[in-house]
């Protein structure tokens, strides 16, 4: 006796497609106990695997191939009669393709899908109206999708291909069953775009897609309102060279950052401190880094500054602002630093990280470390601890005093990897942010280049003229 591989119900011998799932079954063959091997001979459709009668206690369809089928994403139908339809394919990566399927229950439909790209535990089962099986009847009959049952198309010679399986049973005796290996009928590629579309349309309708909601917010609405900053060059390149101009004979000065003003970068994430997994709340969260231009005192530049800007969801999938504030005025200073705005998750929920440590050549600071950290909470930033501390005078590095506010503020936070690994920094001058325990937002650093005779050309050059060739160069981490 035969069984389908796919939905486990007993097979015609000499049929093409399983009468009840549309399951294609042309890769069987039958030498198993219950045949001989006259009635194996002239049929050239069944070649290939072979189905035996599944063992007691085993799910229906899980003969010698049962389970193989089904890790390759032969998901199919799963109805017991009445109206039905489904369609999966199949690619040569583990997880390709996709698997939808319609199945009606106690005169209920039922749409059972897993989308493409996602793994088969992603497998979602919802209740759909009437009106979504109609709309797919139509487009078959658009197609004239009759002339698709019975197609079984294999394109030779094509390796890493897609294969595809379709049926459909309009629960009053209409059927349409199909497949194949990079071969389609007539009309049916044009059909089930169509499909697809009604099918995911439905989807998204039950389990809206809340992060490309809130991405499309960011890359539209956000860099409508605020512009866009460089931010789609690679790590490694260089956002911007700011020149060294002569200031007062014998000084010099920054010359203005040229970093266009608007999103630097984003991060959305789908919790916050303190969850409750269990609300049906919407959880999704978004944090905005943005460069903020502000001119001068007396109009001479614009400084270049960070922007923080702190964005949640609404019951009804609204996105809102919730905070936002400047970290600095004029975010690249001295003559060498860094500069990271990050997340952490801890086990309380996740946390927001701002980075800064600048060091200067000439000037009486030498170096000057910023280290803000903040709790994520439902509807704002909860500030666990924010310090700047200053290396100047006869300092050569941090004061023990000074060095523990750092190391105290990753332990309020519960980040004890930071503060140890602070404590095994030597001298305390290079001390950083360990970039192997937070995912970035954003960040840069930067370096200074000065000219051979820098020295000299400050007290000769005009107020405002870059000194030689002289930058500080800023570039993405």
């Amino acid at each position: 006796m035969l069984f389908c591989p796919n939905c486990g119900v007993k097979i015609v011998q000499g049929d093409k497609f399983c009468r009840e799932c549309g399951h294609s079954l042309t890769v069987i063959r039958t030498e198993n106990v219950n045949s001989g091997r006259d009635e194996q001979k002239g049929n050239p459709l069944l070649t290939g695997m072979f189905i035996s009668e599944p063992p007691k206690n085993s799910f229906p369809g899980m003969g010698m191939m049962g389970m193989g089928m089904m890790g390759m994403g032969m998901m199919g139908s799963f109805t017991s009669g009445g109206r039905h339809f489904s369609y999966s394919t199949q690619g040569m990566m583990f997880n390709s393709g996709l698997n939808y399927s319609i199945s009606e229950k106690e005169g209920k439909l039922y749409a059972r899908m897993r989308l493409p790209g996602l793994y088969d535990p992603d497998v979602r089962e919802f209740e759909i109206p009437d009106e979504i099986f109609d709309r797919i009847t139509d487009v078959i009959n658009e197609f004239n999708g009759d002339r698709w049952d019975g197609f079984n198309g294999h394109a030779e010679g094509v390796m890493d291909g897609e294969s595809f399986s379709f049926s459909y049973n309009d629960g009053n005796g209409r059927s349409i069953s199909a497949g194949g290996y990079m071969s389609m009928p007539e009309g049916f590629g044009g059909a089930i775009n169509v499909i697809k579309g009604v099918m995911e349309d439905a989807y998204h309708k039950k389990f809206p897609d809340y992060s490309e909601k809130f991405r499309k917010f960011f890359e539209e609405d956000v860099v409508a309102k605020y512009g866009e900053s460089n931010r789609h060059i690679k790590v490694g390149d260089y956002y911007a060279l700011i020149p060294y101009v002569c200031g007062d004979p014998g000084y010099f000065a920054w010359g203005e950052n040229p970093l266009p003003a608007g999103l630097l970068d984003y991060r959305i994430f789908n919790e916050y401190c303190d969850t409750d997994n269990n609300s049906d709340d919407i959880k999704y969260r978004g944090i905005a880094v943005l460069v903020d231009k502000k001119p001068a005192d007396d109009g001479s530049m614009n400084y270049t500054g960070i922007k923080i800007q702190y964005y949640g969801m609404d019951g009804s999938g609204e996105i809102g602002l919730f905070e936002e504030f400047t970290v600095f005025m004029e975010a690249v200073r001295g003559q060498s630093g860094s500069f990271r705005v990050f997340t952490y998750k801890t086990a309380y929920g996740p946390i927001l990280g701002i980075w800064e440590d600048i060091s200067w050549k000439y000037g009486n600071t030498h170096q000057a470390f910023t280290f803000y950290l903040y709790k994520i909470n439902k509807d704002k930033l909860e500030a666990i601890d924010e310090i700047y501390a200053e290396v100047t005078g006869e300092d050569s590095e941090l004061t023990d005093e000074q060095f523990e506010l750092l190391c105290s503020a990753a332990e309020k936070a519960g980040v004890y990897e930071w503060a140890q690994y602070f404590r095994r920094t030597q001298p305390r001058k290079y001390i950083s942010m360990p970039d192997m325990y937070i995912e970035k937002i954003a960040g840069f650093d930067w370096h200074s280049h000065f000219c051979p005779d820098f020295n000299d050309l400050t007290g000769k050059l005009p107020k405002g003229v870059q000194v030689g060739d002289s930058h500080i160069k800023v570039t993405k981490i």
